[in-house]
């Protein structure tokens, strides 16, 4: 009893005592328990404290263990760092995170975080060291091996890149001499059953060009280098020539291709038209490629669901996509399932490019379909008018309105889109699928006929009412008809119908080579005499460049290298220079460096890269390094047609200088 009150007497006689000797009893825990090292140190580097932590990260028995080894600068793998630690305490009074390598006792390395503040008595003078040790060895570790990682990643991407560069150039450089001498042997007059191995040929070549560009534009992609460019462009003939250019592949495999274009659509949108081209390019190429019969359907429409929302679809009648497949599909190197692949081939790059760019240009592509039931692609994306156009207002047209015309045509699909446009015109359509059905002919002005309905037909023309064919590609008018080539666009073939219905054509009109000889006279008439140099040291590609750029009408020369460009370009008289990049000795890049400093004016002379480097950013290259434009291989006829129509007109125009167009 006595014990107890005396007890009771002390705490209430000294309170502050007890209390300093409970929190000094806290602080001794947590400076046992803390996880981080704990220490204290004299000015000379003596320790004073360590906490168990501590001792255990250095590798020591025991707090006395590691006092009696010695001082900390002994610790220090670099003696420096922990002198630059000391003036940085005196005169700054503190050290944040950083960063040092401690020895252990077995003589292993610890790379550990230090956090340390200065302590002082009251005349300011330092008395001692107090911190805190991270040890950071193993996450150093893993950020190593992260950084080694990532360099290999690298690496490895900068090997892929230049792999496919190689490989692309390599590709390219046959496949010019292929497509390019099949596009020449198209345009000659050959027997029926050759022009149908050279036309298998082109389309062969063309598919190998269209997996070459697949596996590219899927490399830019995943190194997030696709590029997206503001321009103006039509609607109506990114469609069009879309469903053009596939026509072929569809009507080989017996389908029917349409377009069909809302009239409420701005004819002038900005965008990047080249992409937005590549996207429905893939969709119709697979549209084509999973329908054994019927249609393939290609329309714009306006689409509200965005500002200035235009919606693409391409809508066809094949084998269908299983609900559960339809977003794999959208996955690279992906289709509905293996039998697909073996059955229909490709890459299965197309839709995942599509979906990319699609979503790149801030819109959304996305598929409807059912197993058997053909499938629709949809793609929406913004498409702002382009300055200064505006909607016109759909009204019918004085030279329709009111007027009967008679649609012959046995593909359902075709026959009922033209029946639309018809009425979309104001005239009244009389729709039937052969001249074999009863016609109600009373009062018909004129007659719409596939061409093999035509002679069929020939009796309603000769009552009066002009016929307009509908014919393949590269039909002319024959027999006094018109003819408007398959896939039918709205706007030939209202022309067509309005040349019809003005007059009607008195003469035949002249043989198809005769008639393609007045059609381009005046063309070559203003290209005669236009000199072209060629630098190309591939024999097979100097023989292609050569072949397509005299079937244009120019005259060329052709060098088999850099130096031998320079020297011809100093002589003067060309219009413009195609330049291969990769050449022996002196390659292009050397070439027209050295053109450009010739004197006299001859170095301001149009130079075209002309190149199998087809990866983003050769382009850019080509015109850093001096050159004017850039054309990859292989080569196609029409591309370079129209290149070297607008560098000479270019060249020859009053006031311009050398500039691109």
């Amino acid at each position: 009893m006595i014990r107890l009150l005396l007890s009771w007497l002390y705490r209430r006689l000294y309170p502050a005592g007890e209390a300093l000797r409970a929190s000094e009893a806290r602080y001794a825990d947590l400076f046992a328990r803390v996880p981080d090292g704990v220490y204290e140190t004299l000015p000379d580097g003596t320790v004073v404290a360590a906490n168990p932590a501590l001792v255990r990260m250095l590798g020591y028995a025991s707090e006395e263990d590691m006092k009696a080894a010695g001082g900390a600068a002994r610790l220090y793998v670099n003696p420096e760092l922990r002198e630059q630690a000391r003036r940085q305490l005196e005169s700054e009074g503190e050290i944040r995170n950083t960063e040092l390598e401690l020895y252990r006792k077995d003589g292993g390395v610890v790379t550990v975080l230090e956090n340390a503040h200065v302590v002082r008595d009251r005349r300011g003078r330092v008395q001692s060291f107090q911190g805190t040790l991270t040890d950071i060895t193993d996450r150093k570790a893993v950020l190593v091996e992260v950084q080694r990682a990532r360099d290999a990643a690298l690496e490895a991407s900068r090997l892929k890149t230049q792999f496919l560069a190689n490989v692309s150039h390599e590709l390219r450089t046959p496949l010019n001499g292929v497509l390019a001498m099949a596009q020449v042997l198209g345009e000659s007059t050959l027997p029926r059953e050759q022009q149908e191995c050279v036309t298998t040929i082109e389309h062969s070549a063309s598919f190998l060009l269209d997996l070459i560009n697949d596996i590219l534009d899927f490399a830019s992609i995943e190194a997030g280098k696709l590029r997206l460019e503001d321009g103006i462009f039509r609607i109506r003939d990114l469609v069009e020539e879309t469903a053009a250019v596939v026509a072929p592949r569809a009507a080989a495999a017996g389908l029917t291709i349409l377009t069909d274009i809302d009239p409420a659509l701005p004819e002038l949108v900005r965008g990047d038209g080249s992409r937005l081209r590549q996207v429905l390019h893939n969709l119709a190429v697979n549209a084509v490629k999973f329908t054994a019969e019927g249609e393939v359907v290609l329309w714009a429409r306006v689409d509200a669901t965005m500002p200035n929302g235009v919606r693409f679809e391409v809508r066809d009648t094949g084998i269908g996509i299983a609900s559960e497949a339809q977003e794999l599909i959208f996955e690279p190197f992906s289709q509905a399932d293996g039998s697909t692949r073996r059955r229909f081939g490709g890459t299965g790059l197309g839709l995942a490019i599509a979906r990319q760019i699609a979503t790149n240009m801030k819109g959304r592509l996305t598929v409807d379909s059912r197993q058997g039931g053909g499938a629709t692609f949809s793609c929406v994306v913004p498409l702002p008018p382009a300055p200064g156009c505006r909607v016109a207002p759909a009204r019918k047209l004085a030279g329709l309105c009111g007027k009967r015309v008679l649609v012959i045509e046995p593909r359902d699909g075709v026959r009922e889109l033209i029946g639309e446009w018809l009425r979309r015109w104001g005239a009244e359509p009389g729709l039937y699928t052969s001249a074999g059905e009863e016609l109600d002919c009373a009062g018909a002005h004129l007659v719409v006929a596939d061409e093999a309905e035509a002679e069929r037909c020939r009796h309603l023309a000769a009552g009066g009412a002009p016929l307009v064919i509908l014919a393949p590609p590269r039909a002319a008018d024959r027999n006094g008809a018109l003819c408007v080539n398959r896939p039918v666009r709205e706007l030939s073939l209202l022309d067509a119908l309005l040349r019809a219905g003005a007059e009607k054509v008195k003469d035949p009109e002249p043989e198809p080579l005769a008639k393609l000889a007045q059609a381009v006279g005046p063309k070559r008439r203003a290209i005669a005499g236009r000199r072209v140099l060629a630098a190309e040291d591939n024999p097979v590609n100097q023989l292609v460049i050569r072949k397509l750029t005299e079937r244009l009408g120019y005259t060329i020369d052709v060098v088999g290298s850099g130096r031998e460009a320079i020297d011809a370009v100093s002589r003067g008289g060309y219009s413009v220079v195609l330049m291969d990049c990769q050449m022996p000795e002196m390659d292009g890049f050397e070439a027209t460096a050295a053109i450009r400093a010739l004197p006299d004016g001859f170095g301001a002379v149009p130079i075209v890269a002309v190149t199998a480097h087809a990866l983003p950013g050769d382009r850019e290259q080509c015109l850093a390094r001096g050159m004017d434009d850039y054309l990859t291989k292989p080569i196609l006829m029409d591309d370079l047609a129209r290149l070297l129509e607008r560098w000479i007109a270019a060249r020859e125009a009053p006031g311009l200088g050398r500039q691109n167009p």
